[in-house]
Parts: C-alpha cells; sequence; structure tokens
C-alpha cells in the first residue's frame, strides 16, 4: 500500500481559513436578507442615502424616506414614482415599476429623485376558467382569475396617503398561445398597469 502525504504550509492555512471566513459571512448575511425580504420588521433608517427603488418599500410599512423629494405638484412637471406589488399576504412588497412610462420614475443615479410610492395588492381574487396545455404527455394547468386590487399612494419624504383606488378586473376573455410554467400548476391574475396608469396620470403629470 502507497500512501502519499501532503505537507501543508503556512500560507496555504492562511489562505484557508481566509476563505471559511469568507463563507461564514456570506451564508450570515444571505440569511438576514432572506429573513428581512418577507416582512418589514420596522427597523427601515429612513435618514439613510436611497440607492436602489428597494429603499423605497418602507413607505408601504408605513415608514418614509427623509432623503427623498418631497411631492411637487407645481404645474407642468413629472412628480416621479415607484411601485411596489404584492400578490398575496406577507408574501412582501417587490419592486415592480417596470411598464410604467419611462418619464414616470427616477432610477439611479437619481433614485431619491423619486418622490411618491405606489403599494398594490390583492384585495381577493376568484377563479374565472382553467386552461390545460399538454407537452410531451405532461398536463400543465393555468388558472386565470378575477381579482380586486387595491393602490395606495404615498409621499415618500413623509409617508403621508395621498390617494387610494380599488380596481376590479376580469381575466382575459381568450386563452393563451402560449404559457411559460415553472411547475405543472399556475395561477395568473389581470394585469392592473393599465387601470393604475389611468388613475396615476393627475399625480405624475400637473
Amino acid at each position: 500500500m502507497i500512501i502519499h502525504k501532503c505537507k501543508l504550509n503556512v500560507s496555504f492555512l492562511i489562505l484557508y481559513a481566509f476563505f471559511l471566513l469568507l463563507n461564514l459571512t456570506c451564508c450570515n448575511s444571505s440569511s438576514a436578507l432572506s429573513s428581512n425580504n418577507n416582512s418589514f420588521n420596522g427597523s427601515f433608517d429612513s435618514r439613510k442615502k436611497v440607492f436602489l427603488k428597494d429603499d423605497f418599500s418602507g413607505v408601504c410599512y408605513g415608514s418614509k424616506i427623509d432623503a427623498a423629494s418631497p411631492f411637487d405638484k407645481t404645474p407642468n412637471i413629472v412628480s416621479p414614482i415607484v411601485i411596489f406589488y404584492e400578490p398575496d399576504e406577507n408574501k412582501g412588497y417587490k419592486d415592480d415599476t417596470y411598464g410604467i412610462p419611462k418619464d414616470w420614475t427616477a432610477d439611479y443615479p437619481d433614485i431619491s429623485k423619486n418622490q411618491l410610492v405606489g403599494c398594490v395588492k390583492v384585495a381577493s381574487r376568484k377563479e374565472k376558467k382553467k386552461c390545460t396545455f399538454n407537452e410531451k404527455g405532461q398536463k400543465y394547468i393555468l388558472t386565470m382569475n378575477d381579482a380586486k386590487f387595491n393602490l395606495k399612494v404615498y409621499e415618500a419624504l413623509t409617508g403621508s396617503l395621498v390617494a387610494e383606488k380599488d380596481f376590479e378586473l376580469k381575466a382575459d376573455n381568450e386563452y393563451p398561445m402560449i404559457e411559460f410554467f415553472s411547475g405543472t400548476d399556475k395561477s395568473e391574475d389581470p394585469d392592473y398597469k393599465p387601470a393604475m396608469i389611468n388613475f396615476l396620470k393627475p399625480f405624475i403629470k400637473h
């Protein structure tokens, strides 16, 4: 029997210890981030400089952003907004600003110029119909819902409620020709963006 021996030098041990420490640090950071994403724990520091649109999500939980710009109603200007969406209770609000007019929101490096925060959640939903897709012998079922959405618009700087609106929307009358699935079942609500955009126009473009 032949035994191969490997001598470890001091440099290797130091390097190994560094990567071990780095791995533990990253794991702890990841765990903390995961728990914070699920719900707002009230510890948001509103005084910090905002770098991401997600920094505004605290407003949906009753916080305010001291670094944000005030709601300016001067005629012929735009009051930028960030939109957050919570599809189910306790899922947490996620940035859903995409799809609104580009000049309605301020992006990096001007994130702090956003004046308003829109918080959208599904108040109720009702199954309207099901659509079955077949692919290589596997069935995929799409459930299409009617849904009621609640929108609350806040001033980011103060956390004050600016407007509130419910949208009762119906499922699409036509079945989709193509649908993407991550599993065999999928539930789909109507697109709230067109109705929301029409409602927001007088608050964004004065």
